[in-house]
């Protein structure tokens, strides 16, 4: 009586656990499962694929390919990083440097060079929304500021632009370069007013104070221009036309009044320093720009 018990309950356990039993592992069939959004190959059962089922010669191929794209991405050294300079200058005693908007807008790191041959790091405070102008604040103590001129000089004066050209060997005092004033015009593209120069400019000049014959800084180097001059049947020169070969040269700059409204926007105090005029030099700084 016991036995028969015994084999009943037996018999009912096997049939309650007979849908639970799973199908060795080796009656399954393996395929090559291809994702091609994501370029993968994965080895997996049959009726797990939910993808492209290849052969294995084709997926050999994929992860041949695929190997050599990751070696490439890993051992590809990365790009160097831009390295450039421009001009610039002390504006106020607090340190803070006026440049152009264009030689450190994009740079992860901005350092500027004193003619003490002190190299200091300095952050963007601000740009300029309509002229090429901007401000880093500094740790610098300058030892000479600049007197921003209250009006324009008269047309065809003198001129002096002060900056750091580019050169095979990187200056120390910032170099001094004649020119003569040819007024103030409107840019009709940018649509903001620029002083016409006429003098020869380099790169690295960008941000280059241009001072008057009494010392003071009446713009702001910002871009340079090349023109051929045509002659008319009496001799006398045509209107320049802009060409690429180097006959007439003339600069533009950033007139000291729409300066002086750029500093004030950012509370720095222009007011005049006592005493004459000092070297440009002194106050002109170059800026390194690591982007």
């Amino acid at each position: 009586m016991t036995h028969s018990w015994l084999k009943r309950l037996l018999a009912a356990a096997a049939l309650i656990a007979a849908p639970f039993v799973t199908v060795p592992a080796s009656a399954e069939k393996t395929v090559y499962c291809y994702d091609a959004e994501r370029d993968l190959v994965r080895q997996t059962a049959d009726y797990a694929c939910q993808d492209e089922i290849i052969s294995p010669q084709r997926a050999a191929e994929i992860r041949a390919e695929r190997a050599k794209y990751v070696r490439r991405a890993v051992l590809r050294p990365p790009p160097p990083p831009r390295v450039g300079s421009g001009s610039g200058f002390f504006a106020s005693a607090s340190g803070h440097v006026v440049t152009n908007r264009h030689v450190v807008e994009n740079c992860r790191s901005i350092s500027i060079l004193t003619m003490e041959m002190l190299t200091l790091p300095a952050r963007l405070l601000g740009l300029s929304a309509d002229h090429d102008l901007a401000l880093l604040d500094t740790d610098a103590e300058p030892t000479a500021l600049p007197r921003i001129a209250s009006r324009a000089p008269d047309y065809g004066a003198n001129v002096e632009i002060v900056g750091y050209p580019a050169r095979r060997r990187a200056r120390v005092v910032a170099l001094i370069s004649p020119g003569r004033y040819l007024g103030e015009h409107r840019l009709l593209r940018a649509g903001v007013n620029a002083i016409s120069l006429a003098a020869t400019v380099r790169g690295g000049s960008s941000g280059s104070p241009v001072v008057d014959a009494d010392g003071q800084i009446i713009g702001v180097i910002f871009a340079r221009q090349t023109y051929r001059a045509r002659k008319n049947p009496d001799g006398s020169l045509q209107k320049p036309r802009p060409i690429k070969t180097a006959i007439v040269n003339r600069a533009l700059a950033v007139p000291q009044t729409a300066l002086r409204s750029f500093l004030r926007q950012y509370g720095v105090n222009s007011v005049q320093p006592p005493g004459p005029p000092v070297e440009p030099q002194r106050y002109a700084v170059r800026v390194n720009c690591l982007g």
